[in-house]
């Protein structure tokens, strides 16, 4: 059976009786094929670093403005590092999506 992923739109082919599955998106997107997660308490980087952060920290976490005490600062503009989703990256970690995907039921023929 073939399908697509609802969330990359990429093709997936499996046995019609082989039930549900994660697919690793993988759309060549890194918008669709990556997803950003809040950074709380204990992680391992996909390099393999462990980071530790305090869940009080992560409320100061993003505070920093690269603007801060110049006339764009005073305005109200701020200048942040951000992922490609739009999330600051000083309190969200990037990581490689997985979908869960559970294959719909072919439908019974009605010729014999």
């Amino acid at each position: 059976m073939i399908g697509y992923c609802p969330h990359c739109n990429a093709r997936y082919a499996t046995s019609e009786h082989s039930g549900d599955f994660v697919h690793k998106c993988s759309s060549q997107i890194l918008t669709l094929d990556q997803e950003d997660v809040p950074m709380v308490g204990n992680i391992t980087n996909p390099d393999g670093v462990a980071v530790t952060r305090a869940p009080a920290m992560v409320n100061f976490a993003g505070v920093e403005n690269k603007l801060q005490g110049g006339r764009a600062g005073i305005e109200g503009e701020r200048l942040q590092d951000v992922t490609v989703r739009g999330n600051r990256a000083s309190t969200h970690q990037t990581r490689q999506h997985f979908q869960h995907i559970e294959p719909k039921k072919p439908v019974a023929s009605l010729n014999p």
